[in-house]
Parts: structure tokens; sequence; C-alpha cells
């Protein structure tokens, strides 16, 4: 009797030593420290850079009046670390800016009309200061001096400049007109070489002015957006397979105006699907200034490049920006 009351006090107390956890020999802990989800890494390189804070496309010497390309060469590279990628670009905030401008002689002279603040019985006396060995030109109006015409003598020598010069301050003088110099400027000119009486310096002068004053006539073009006219072209490169596609065809003629703020696959289906990493990628972007005769000295478009690279759909993205791209025209 005493054995049996002893054996049910056990076990009432094992039970109620296991209930109050006081017998950790008897019990079973699960522990896991540390736990973390990690749904990858995507890192774009474009030239080399991340974060991108450069121009990627500069153009500085685009010539006029030729329709041939000139490319720059944009790197794109996923780290060894990141995820591959689905990349695609837009070109945004295009901005254009007019270059210097200038009409010739023969413009002014055919367009009457088209003068500002000067007219065309105002005398050469009236507008310039001419020595006495020059003063049978004085009475002259500003209308014959541009048909002029040159010759050996001191004067035949100030008659072609005084040509050009005659241009050269309708020009500075029009508000459509983004001469290289203003109206004092070009008076002070032509006072100061005329004075001296030496053909050399009257000539030189003469050349300048021939040179500014058909840079181009602004005051009769239908548009002074250069990204009108500009043409672009893409085509991604894998250098390790040498597989290329053609992203914007140039028979396409996708001027910078028209592809402004549209996003641009760079991977697709049926070309490169994706950049894997640990490769380089070329993305050649072809420019074809396009019917720009008309376009003038010094005349450039600006614009920003976005780059967005996702992996997994929307679930991971890398954006890089390259701001202050630019393209300009010269002679």
């Amino acid at each position: 009797m005493i054995k049996k009351t002893l054996m049910s006090i056990m076990v009432i107390g094992i039970t109620a030593s296991m209930i109050a956890g006081t017998m950790p020999f008897l019990s079973d802990t699960e522990k896991s420290s540390g736990n973390s989800f990690s749904a990858g890494i995507l890192d774009l390189e474009v030239n080399n850079q991340n974060p991108l804070d450069s121009p990627v496309i500069t153009m500085s010497h685009v010539e006029f009046c030729y329709c041939h390309g000139c490319y720059k060469n944009i790197i794109l590279h996923m780290t060894g670390d990141s995820n591959p990628a689905k990349v695609k670009m837009r070109i945004f905030n295009v901005t254009n800016h007019s270059g210097y401008t200038g009409c010739s002689p023969g413009f002014w002279k055919n367009h009457p009309c088209k003068w500002v603040k000067y007219s065309t019985e105002d005398t050469i006396g009236s507008v310039f200061e001419l020595p006495s060995e020059l003063q049978e030109l004085s009475s002259k109006n500003l209308s014959e001096a541009l048909n002029f015409r040159g010759g050996n003598s001191i004067v035949d020598k100030a008659k072609i400049l005084l040509r050009q010069a005659v241009a050269a301050l309708l020009n500075a003088a029009h508000p459509d007109i983004n001469y290289p110099l203003s109206e004092s400027n070009v008076i002070n000119r032509v006072n100061g070489a005329l004075v001296g009486l030496d053909k050399n310096v009257i000539v030189n002068l003469k050349n300048i002015l021939h040179y500014y004053n058909n840079l181009g006539c602004s005051c009769c073009s239908s548009s002074n957006n250069l990204s009108e006219h500009i043409v672009i072209d893409l085509k991604l490169i894998n250098t390790s397979s040498g597989e290329k596609h053609v992203i914007l065809p140039s028979c396409e003629y996708k001027t910078l105006d028209e592809i402004e703020g549209r996003w641009v696959n760079l991977t697709t289906s049926d070309g490169i699907s994706e950049l894997s990493p640990r490769i380089k990628y070329i993305l050649k972007a072809s420019v074809h200034p396009c019917n720009i005769c008309h376009f003038y000295w010094g005349a450039s478009v600006t614009f920003d490049i976005e780059f967005y690279a996702e992996w997994n759909g929307p679930g991971l993205n890398d954006i890089e920006e390259s701001d202050g791209n630019s393209i300009t025209v010269w002679g």
C-alpha cells in the first residue's frame, strides 16, 4: 500500500514537473537565428559608372549639310553579383539651343521689307565714319552699298568691305537673327579698318564678315529646332558572343523629337532577351544630322537619358540617369 502510494506520488510529480518545465532533460527546443530572405541584386553599370554621373553622348563637331552618321558606343554591364536583367531606355528633356546666324548681302538686297531699324535710303556716311580719302562713298545709300564690286584701289577695297558691313549691320539689328556681332561691334570694327587705309586689314575684316553673313538665314526658316532633324538609331552588341540586334533601324528615321519620352526596349524577345552578368554589351547610338543645311553655326540640342534595368518584372530594378548629353552643329 505504501509502495503504491509512493509510485502515485512520483507519477504525479513527474507530470507536474513536465508541465511546469522544470525538467530540461525531457524538453525539446528548436531555434533558428538570423534568418533572412534576399530577392537578389540588380546592378547596372553604364560606361563603367554606378551611379552614372556624366553624359554618354557628346558630339561637338557634327557637320551640317552632310547626311553621314556619327556614333557613340555606350557600355552596359550587369555586375558579377547581379541577376540578369531586361533593360530599356528613354530620352527626355530635349532642349534646342539656336546657333549664330547671318544673311548674305544678296538676301538683304532682295528683301528690303525685312530690314529693321535702318532704311534703304540711309547713307553710308550716316552710319560709318569714313576718312577723307573715302569720302566719295559717304553719300551712297545702304542699298547701293549692297551692289558694290571690288577692284585693286583702296576705294575698291573699301567698297567690298562696306558691302559685307551693311549686311552685317542689318543682321545685327534683326531680332530674329543671332549674329555673332552687335551693331556697335560692326560699326566700330569697320571704322577701325577703314581709318588706317590698310588694304590687308580691310580685306581681312571683309573675309570675317563674309563668313558671318553666310552662317544661315534664320529669319526665313520655318523651324529652328535641331531636334526635328537629328535622326538616331540604336544597335545592341554582345561582346562575348558577337550577337547583334538592331533596335531602332535607320530606315525608320526616328528623330529626337519623335522618340522623346518614349521607352525603347534594348532587350527584346526577338533579339537579345536580357543582359547577363559579367558580360559587356555595347549600345551603339548613331546620329544622322539629315537635312540640316539651314541650321546654324553652333546650334545644339541637349537631352537626358534614363536607363532602366529590371529583373522578375517590376520586383527589382536599377535606374541610371545620364544628364547633359549634347549634339552641336558646326560648319
